[in-house]
């Protein structure tokens, strides 16, 4: 019983010291203990203790005073914790007790001196030792508490008034920003619901499919008749917290489930948007992240244009990902189980350019001691990837036009050709026809890549995807370092803010940086994010303001942009937020041209996921 009290499993031991006998000397005072963990004051009201028994002086003070406590009988708590000798009872929660007692009566001074003279002693157990650092609020107790797995430790300290707040909301709030990960802190959530409440059974729902997310017990399923509270991120309901109607405290179970369910929501959207990269239907979600109706236009472009044979074009401008596009053809391609050959274009001369791609011979130049094939013949049958093909020279653009048309090659220092049968997917990070205008591309050269053109959209027209990357980077980069650490709603609220210049490969980047500097526990907020930001010298990732009435638009075009993420796209929510009408906002966006499309994409993604 006594374990089961440290550990903080009080359903156990009341389980427990339901088989002792009435006349056992310990039976009064465990069940005391209980009672006053588990909230219940009527049971606490009822305990009693056998008479005559020696050694029963301590148990007997003990429950005195918890009852004392609940009926708020201030003097009475003062006079019998005055003088109460340690010695008067073997269990080691007399601190506690006498601490959690004061307290509930509002004394607060004679709480911290009754601690204070029980740590003179220096001789006391490494886990008494431990609690009494709890109830003195020492800096890092909490880290202590959870190595030792003693739980029961919390419900001495947080005690306040009367018994509806003995679970305390400071106390929900320190167990969910401790937890290891998002399903540790619904998971504590919900039993520190069951723990305020009595109630049977905690369930954390899933607003969009009606799954179970957490539930504590791990078999309860939420009933018709459970109270409920949404759960609501962003202004849209993600979730519901229920609980069962039969508690224990009837009257306080709405009031904890809708506490649950305001301090819950980081928690259950990271669980969901996790859930939804593991469990998504998408054959490309695991590649082309993104749930903006930019990103599932592209994943639709890219299953319709994998099957063919057709040369593909991917635009985009550096760091959005056009590599990730190109493996993503070919792996839904029927040339899948052929190699897929990448080459930098802007990373090589002519000459190194065609030994690479064509080949070349013994002895074509200084250095060829043998003879090698090139990537063309290497991807015979697959596909060959030109990254940066917009950087190619004019001749090397003449000598890649002619394997286009020809569906041959011929290697450096050979004088007959070689026929091949390779797919070609390009990427460019500049408008190919503005080179041609320019008379730095080939326009014959751009019609045979660009066949099927895919457009890779910059980040920072679906910031509504930002949330999903974040979580799914920083899931990628917490394997790499031991930590707990979760994205706080500021913290993705500060990402989405950001205008992303680096695009996909920056905010991967930021992500990584965050998990180094981020601390090993707890919320990573805004505040991180910030420094990680300012440390990279892209806090703005604009160029210079010119004017300061140029920096007030950009700063107002900016605020408007970002309320417009966050809600979805929802005008009527963003003016609210910024407080106008929903036709001021319209006129903002018009003179500040925020693209329409973008609150058009958010209010189609909010309603695709609902």
């Amino acid at each position: 019983i006594e374990v089961a009290c440290w550990q903080g499993r009080w359903d156990d031991a009341r389980r427990w010291l339901n088989t002792l006998p009435v006349s056992s000397s310990v039976a009064g005072g465990w069940a005391s203990i209980v009672a006053w963990a588990r909230h219940d004051a009527e049971a606490l009201a009822r305990v009693v203790h056998p008479d005559g028994r020696e050694g029963l002086d301590g148990w007997r003070r003990a429950t005195d005073i918890l009852q004392a406590a609940v009926q708020g009988d201030s003097e009475l708590v003062t006079r019998l914790t005055t003088g109460w000798r340690e010695a008067e009872w073997a269990p080691r929660w007399s601190h506690a007790v006498a601490f959690a007692a004061l307290r509930t009566v509002g004394a607060e001074a004679a709480a911290r001196a009754w601690v204070s003279r029980a740590r003179v002693r220096r001789d006391r157990p490494p886990v008494e030792q431990v609690l009494l650092g709890w109830l003195a609020g020492e800096p890092g107790a909490h880290r202590d508490v959870q190595r030792l797995g003693a739980e029961g430790m919390r419900v001495w300290r947080d005690r306040r008034d009367h018994m509806t707040m003995w679970g305390g909301v400071s106390a929900l709030l320190e167990q969910v920003n401790d937890a290891e990960d998002e399903w540790a802190a619904l998971t504590r959530g919900c039993r520190w619901v069951r723990a305020q409440t009595g109630t049977a059974s905690v369930a954390v729902v899933a607003a969009d499919t009606g799954l179970v997310v957490v539930s504590e017990p791990e078999s309860a399923t939420p009933g018709p008749d459970d109270v409920r509270a949404p759960v609501r991120y962003g202004g849209v309901t993600i979730g519901w917290v229920a609980a069962g109607r039969l508690a224990r405290d009837a009257e306080d179970l709405a009031g904890c489930v809708k506490t649950l369910a305001s301090v819950c929501a980081p928690a259950l959207r990271a669980r969901l948007d996790a859930a939804r990269l593991t469990q998504s239907g998408e054959s490309l979600s695991g590649e082309l992240l993104g749930g903006s109706p930019s990103m599932r236009a592209l994943r639709a472009s890219v299953a319709r244009a994998a099957p063919t044979t057709f040369p593909v074009l991917i635009e985009g401008e550096s760091g959005v990902g056009k590599e990730l596009v190109a493996r993503a053809v070919h792996r839904l391609s029927p040339r899948r189980d052929r190699r897929l050959a990448a080459i930098n274009c802007a990373a090589l001369t002519d000459e190194l350019f065609e030994a690479e791609v064509f080949g070349h011979t013994r002895g074509a130049f200084t250095g060829a001691i043998g003879a090698r094939a090139g990537l063309f013949e290497e991807a015979h049958t697959g596909t060959l990837f030109l990254d940066e093909v917009g950087e190619l020279s004019p001749r090397a653009q003449a000598k890649l036009l002619r394997v286009l048309q020809e569906g041959e090659i011929r290697r450096v220092g050979e004088n007959h050709s070689r026929p091949v049968d390779v797919r070609v997917v390009a990427a460019t990070n500049r408008s190919l026809m503005a080179a041609v205008q320019a008379g730095a591309f080939r326009q014959d050269l751009v019609f045979r890549l660009a066949v099927v053109r895919l457009v890779v959209p910059p980040l920072r027209e679906r910031l509504e995807d930002v949330p999903m990357l974040a979580q799914t980077f920083w899931a990628g980069a917490a394997v790499h370092r031991d930590t707990r650490a979760w994205l706080a709603p500021d913290a993705v609220a500060a990402l989405c803010r950001h205008r992303w210049p680096g695009n996909v490969r920056e905010l991967q980047n930021v992500i990584a940086a965050l998990v180094v500097g981020a601390p090993t526990c707890g919320r990573v907020t805004a505040r991180h994010v910030h420094e990680v930001l300012g440390e990279a010298g892209t806090a703005d990732g604009g160029p210079p303001i010119a004017s300061l009435e140029e920096a007030r638009r950009a700063l107002d075009r900016r605020l408007v942009a970002a309320s417009l993420a966050r809600h979805g796209g929802c005008r009527s929510a963003a003016a609210r937020e910024l407080g106008v009408s929903r036709q001021g906002l319209a006129k903002l966006m018009a003179r500040l041209q925020v693209p329409a499309a973008a609150a058009a994409r958010g209010v189609a993604s909010q309603a695709a996921l609902r």
